[in-house]
């Protein structure tokens, strides 16, 4: 019921409930102790009832999708396809803890996932943001710490782009350690990587990404997802940042997130503009030797 109202169908031109109209949805449900496989069944009048303390456009907007995907048949067969290519989808009630620290108003209502989801069950985690165009001398130090951070059983989570993203995944994956990446497209693009394969393979390495299997890129949910990699990291070392201005730096606004949420404390490398603004106001520390302390 639950991937039937809220995912992004390209079989239908019908449209899925936002996070927000799902949230509505699903507590005023529990309201009436029920669950979201009830609105397979539900007419328009009960749902109507049931959603008596939403405003009036917004009670419209969710019985018009809820009515709209009740007659699809097609979400269930794309859940089938889904776990026959070897991928899975994460519904909110077998989250691991880490995914379930974001606030209700932002947690997705599922991710798509590939490898094994118990990876973030692990005791430590280190996420890892940065630019795309970081100095040598940045991702050498970001590899360093990322290699440190697989000898001392701290899983790495970033969003896999090029760039600090992609140093501090290859140094946890390549010395042996682990890693789970929030990609700005569908996790079917990455698993065309042999080695990625393998890494899924043997245990090391969880993708995980609401958005559809073979989605391309966009820019919105690349910041979008910026929330997932700050939330589920314990500590979170920023390899390098622009400050925005005219032009937004996706890893600078995941920075400005992190910091009013107050998900993770932030570390640094380097000397790019968006670190050193950080150090100077107080809102981050020096990366430093963090690892002689692991209950970090």
């Amino acid at each position: 019921a639950t991937y039937l109202f809220c995912a992004t169908l390209p079989s239908t031109k019908t449209t899925p409930l936002t996070i927000i109209e799902w949230n509505t949805l699903v507590t005023s449900l529990a309201n009436h102790n029920s669950y979201p496989e009830v609105l397979l069944h539900l007419s328009e009048e009960e749902l109507s009832n049931i959603l008596s303390n939403s405003t009036k456009a917004q009670k419209e907007r969710i019985i018009k999708k809820v009515l709209a995907r009740k007659q699809l048949g097609i979400a269930m067969v794309e859940l089938e396809e889904i776990a026959n290519q070897g991928f899975n989808v994460v519904f909110r009630s077998h989250m691991p803890k880490r995914l379930k620290r974001l606030e209700l108003k932002l947690r997705p209502a599922f991710y798509y996932s590939v490898g094994d989801l118990n990876i973030l069950n692990s005791e430590h985690t280190l996420g890892v943001v940065g630019s795309r165009d970081a100095k040598q001398e940045e991702l050498a130090q970001v590899y360093e710490i990322c290699k440190q951070a697989a000898h001392h059983n701290i899983v790495v989570i970033s969003g896999g782009a090029a760039g600090v993203d992609s140093t501090a995944t290859n140094a946890a994956l390549e010395n042996g350690g682990r890693a789970v990446i929030f990609p700005s497209v569908g996790i079917g693009s990455l698993i065309k990587n042999k080695a990625m394969r393998n890494y899924i393979q043997n245990g090391q390495l969880l993708i995980l990404s609401t958005q559809p299997i073979h989605a391309t890129f966009t820019g919105k949910y690349a910041m979008e997802r910026n929330k997932f990699i700050h939330s589920t990291g314990d500590t979170v070392l920023v390899g390098a940042s622009q400050i925005s201005g005219a032009k937004s730096s996706g890893t600078w606004e995941g920075v400005l997130e992190n910091i009013r949420a107050k998900w993770s404390p932030l570390y640094t490398v380097g000397q790019s503009i968006g670190v050193l603004e950080l150090l100077k106001t107080n809102k981050a520390k020096e990366y430093g030797l963090l690892f002689t302390n692991t209950n970090r």
